[in-house]
């Protein structure tokens, strides 16, 4: 099947004469498609998948076939045709269903069906593969492109008959998760220049996007060059080859008409730059369509005394809006990809910012499809095999992370007997004699620790390597704590067991009373290695292989260590230095721009968090990297001490950190409903208040240096709004 093949469908469903309820179109593809009915545009789709659970979108026509005779369906759909780590293409599938099912007032409802004309569409060639063949440049030509094909009344007689797929082996399935949001957005600002009778536009639309470029090009513009950029170059130019090996280039040719113009597929872009040989009065509209997944952006807030965090807080919620589109992909640029552990940190973000959870959920499933020999993938969907060790563990956290965040045990049910081979297949394939870690995994499968490698604190990557040993031990933790909310209290003791004795022999032979630190790992001769990176006191602090009475002695030897690594370990250093009594650390983390952190990002105007926190660090970063808004929904936890202490937030605990920050007010959504902190600190006193929803408790936690009634420092609130007024050694006032 030939690559990069573009379709146009049409087809004329009549519609039955009956009171009708609803009317519900539904579609699916094999790429993707874009869909309109009766020349309204109603969306795209699908979310990427595997053929054995392809899904399909419904859209509700209601109002636009109530009382006609008949609706005009119209699909664009794409056959990329490259076998990647982003979606399953390259195997010889490619198709188009839909149908519209009616139903009446009285209940009843019919599928009806249609035959489809069709055009294979030459209007948009490629010029090059961009990214990890994750797309194609589209050469866009006018004259190949039917006006109005999408509307009512277009003459498709010179059409095809569309041609049904022999043997087709999807299995349809509603999609889980919503349709992505499109919209216009128009330039900031457009600087046009002149050289030898070629005007070039440069475009400014003030931020990061994720979509497509769109013209409404005159007449008189036969011939258009345009590119897209993240950034300029040092002489105000569209950086067009970007740091992250895309370059985006293209020749756009008009058909002599004035007429709109527009990408199909996304780039992630903030700038353009149209160069068009037109007289001054006819250059083109330039706007840009925008595609994300939906992002209600009221559920939380946050907003302190400290305008860099209150930066730092925006450009997660940015990051999150902007970058997550059908899938959680690590950028929308050069991968395109839902990776293990962004995928992770976007669910954690997605919840903490947006009280969305559904998106993160189906991302587990996807992952947990994907496995080979028991093995999650560290990516998926996708055509091409790809493994990092601790990225084959990580769908099983998201789907205890869904749990804690939502309460839900449908999820839990339904996995469940995935999650046990997935552990199982780890302890199997990786056993080492006589011992409960895993060894021989980098050789096998890749171990990551961090990412990219100079960025690892010189971890040592041996046999037995503690970071993918302490995510294993995490993964058989939990997986025994979710068989026991389901009631199989026999596997619940026995991993309960696992994971005791994982723990027990990580500690003895990693840990060095001496440095106070545990080391890198375990060498093919049995010997621990000398050296001690952060990565791997992080990893074990948060996976939880640290015993209780040497919790904080560990947060503290990492705090010493200062801010190492990239994203890929941030999440979690910054957990557990709030945690874990270095929360000044946590906040320099997250304010002091002189370190390569969070804050280097805001300084330097970044609009989405990047792929690293310095440009200069990775020489192929992306400047959209949403995972990275996971700092802004830990900043969040950090400095709120929220955390659920039952699934749902049903109970909760509340820590605030007035010690650090003299002004704050937040609010985190939570399946009951918002949760609200606030505190004001002066010289005299500390008042804080809490909003705690209707069917919750929160358990209430002095901040460091406070207390409560005498020498108590938890108390519990009930639902409602409370004002907890604090000294040294005052009194609660509620």
């Amino acid at each position: 099947m030939v690559p990069n093949q573009h379709l146009l469908l049409r087809g004329e469903v009549n519609l039955p004469q009956v009171e009708m309820e609803h009317a519900i179109l539904s579609v699916s593809a094999d790429d993707s498609f874009g869909l309109w009915a009766d020349g309204l545009r109603l969306g795209r789709g699908p979310c990427p998948s595997f053929p054995a659970h392809q899904p399909h979108q419904s859209f509700d026509v209601t109002e636009l076939v109530r009382d006609q005779e008949r609706l005009t369906v119209a699909v664009h759909a794409h056959h990329l045709g490259l076998v990647n780590w982003a979606i399953v293409s390259g195997d010889g599938r490619a198709g188009v269903r839909a149908w519209l099912d009616v139903t009446t007032t009285d209940g009843t409802t019919t599928a009806l069906s249609w035959d489809w004309r069709h055009l294979v569409c030459a209007a948009f060639p490629a010029g090059h593969v961009m990214g990890y063949d994750t797309a194609f440049t589209e050469e866009i030509d006018a004259r190949e492109l039917p006006v109005g094909w999408q509307q009512p009344g277009f003459d498709d007689h010179a059409w095809a008959p569309a041609v049904p797929v022999a043997a087709p082996d999807w299995t349809l399935v509603p999609q889980r998760t919503a349709t992505v949001t499109e919209y216009r957005r128009h330039p900031e600002s457009v600087e046009v220049t002149t050289t030898d009778g070629i005007h070039t536009m440069t475009v400014d639309f003030g931020r990061e996007l994720v979509g497509g470029l769109g013209l409404r090009v005159a007449a008189s513009a036969t011939v258009l060059d345009v590119g897209l950029g993240e950034e300029l170059t040092d002489d105000g130019a569209v950086r067009t080859q970007m740091r992250c090996n895309c370059r985006c280039e293209e020749r756009w040719s008009g058909d002599g008409t004035e007429r709109e113009l527009q990408h199909y597929g996304d780039r992630a872009f903030r700038y353009a730059q149209v160069d068009v040989a037109a007289t001054d009065d006819a250059l083109p509209e330039v706007f840009a369509n925008v595609a994300h997944y939906p992002f209600d952006g009221t559920r939380a807030e946050f907003d302190s005394s400290d305008p860099r965090l209150n930066r730092l807080w925006q450009l997660a919620v940015d990051s999150l809006r902007y970058g997550r589109q059908e899938l959680m992909m690590d950028c929308p640029s050069r991968e395109r990809a839902n990776y293990g552990l962004d995928s992770l940190m976007m669910q954690h973000a997605a919840a903490m910012l947006d009280g969305e959870y559904v998106q993160g959920a189906h991302m587990a499933e996807l992952l947990l499809e994907s496995r080979v020999d028991g093995v999650p993938r560290a990516v998926a969907p996708a055509s091409r095999d790809h493994h990092f060790t601790e990225y084959g563990l990580y769908p099983v956290l998201m789907v205890w992370l869904h749990h804690q965040h939502t309460g839900d045990v449908d999820d839990v049910r339904r996995w469940l007997p995935v999650l046990l081979e997935v552990v199982d297949a780890f302890a199997t394939r990786f056993h080492v004699d006589g011992s409960s870690l895993i060894g021989g995994t980098d050789t096998a499968l890749r171990d990551l620790v961090d990412w990219p490698t100079t960025m690892r604190d010189d971890h040592q990557m041996v046999w037995i390597n503690s970071v993918p040993n302490a995510v294993h031990h995490r993964a058989v933790e939990v997986t025994g704590q979710l068989a026991s909310i389901v009631g199989d209290d026999v596997v619940a003791e026995q991993l309960s067991r696992r994971a005791e004795s994982i723990r027990t022999e990580f500690h003895d032979r990693l840990y060095d009373p001496v440095t106070e630190r545990y080391r890198d790992g375990i060498d093919e001769s049995g010997q621990p290695v000398d050296h001690s990176s952060l990565h791997s006191n992080v990893f074990a602090l948060q996976m939880g292989l640290v015993p209780e009475p040497l919790r904080h002695t560990v947060g503290r030897t990492i705090a010493d260590r200062g801010w190492r690594g990239n994203l890929f370990v941030g999440w979690f250093l910054l957990q557990v230095l709030f945690e874990y009594g270095a929360g000044e650390e946590a906040l320099r983390a997250l304010t002091d721009d002189t370190i390569p952190g969070p804050a280097r990002m805001v300084s330097a105007g970044a609009t989405t968090t990047w792929e690293a926190w310095d440009l200069d660090l990775k020489a192929n970063s992306s400047l959209c990297h949403p995972a990275g808004a996971v700092i802004g929904a830990e900043m969040v936890n950090g400095l709120s001490g929220i955390r659920p202490i039952e699934p749902g937030h049903r109970r909760f605990r509340v820590r605030p950190r007035a010690d650090l920050l003299s002004v704050c007010r937040l609010t985190v959504p939570t399946p009951y409903g918002q949760i609200e902190v606030d505190w004001q600190r002066s010289e005299s006193d500390t008042t804080v208040g809490v909003i705690v929803p209707v069917g919750t408790t929160c358990i209430f936690h002095a901040p460091p240096g406070h207390e409560l009634s005498g020498s108590t420092t938890t108390l519990e609130l009930g639902p409602g709004c409370h004002r907890i007024g604090l000294l040294e050694r005052g009194t609660p006032s509620i």
